[in-house]
């Protein structure tokens, strides 16, 4: 049997700073902590994350100047002839981006021109057809590039798609775990400022990656921007009409981040 506080008669009297502070001081520290949890996870979509793009967006960084290295996946071995898949990556601005096509070697299909030379075909797919080396296909509208051959597939299975983003799991993992915290802190805390808990649910929903911090910031968890009025509130209905329309313009957001 284990003595608390009570039993020893050591808890605070009313009015205490110790006891006032002592329930207010942990959940505090929680949202301080998931905010930066939230922040940190952002920056590692950066670090760790691939945006998808296309061949003809390469081709115009390389001819440009702005990428000089390109790391390739797949595609076809020395002297072998036929089509193989190719993953193209790339950074840009600091960003890592992805694209693939399928590189030919043999008897020309049905083809194309394009505006940098050289022709692609597009199937069904989407995915661009290129004939002959990729050095030689990539750098026709100028510039120059190193070929960087590896052997990891990002597709496979180890990265998930999100809001234009190709993921790691661990990371895709990281921001639902940072999400259900955040819901634990918004049903088990004080009652939330500026909406209802159900209103602040719908919106973190919506929009979880950019409302949830916000949450956070400004709800209440933390204590900071007390509004002047904690009785005005939005409700979870009209929370419920916002969020279609937050959730949409988020989602744009986030694709159009960076790109």
């Amino acid at each position: 049997m284990t003595s608390t506080d009570e039993d020893l008669g050591q808890v605070p009297a009313e009015g205490d700073p110790a006891r006032e502070r002592g329930p207010r001081l942990a959940p505090r520290i929680a949202a301080w902590v998931l905010i930066v949890s939230w922040v940190s996870s952002a920056f590692a979509v950066v670090a760790f994350g691939e945006r998808e793009s296309s061949v003809d967006d390469l081709m115009a960084a390389i001819a440009g100047g702005e990428v000089t290295e390109v790391t390739v996946a797949g595609g076809l071995e020395d002297h072998w002839r036929g089509s193989a898949p190719i993953q193209l990556r790339w950074r840009e601005h600091g960003i890592r981006y992805v694209a693939e096509a399928i590189q030919v070697r043999g008897p020309k299909a049905h083809h194309r021109p394009t505006s940098s030379g050289g022709w692609v075909e597009v199937r069904s797919d989407q995915r661009p057809r290129f004939r002959g080396e990729v050095e030689d296909f990539l750098t026709r509208g100028g510039g120059e590039i190193d070929i960087d051959r590896s052997e990891d597939w990002h597709r496979s299975g180890h990265f998930t798609g999100s809001w234009g983003w190709e993921i790691p799991e661990w990371l895709s993992g990281w921001g639902l775990l940072n999400w259900v915290l955040t819901l634990v802190v918004l049903v088990s805390g004080a009652q939330p400022w500026r909406a209802t808990r159900w209103a602040w649910f719908w919106l973190i929903g919506a929009g979880w990656m950019i409302v949830a911090p916000l949450y956070l910031l400004i709800g209440g968890p933390t204590g900071l921007a007390r509004p002047v009025a904690p009785s005005n509130r939005l409700t979870g209905g009209w929370a419920f009409l916002i969020s279609l329309l937050v959730g949409s313009v988020a989602q744009t957001i986030a694709i159009n981040t960076f790109h």
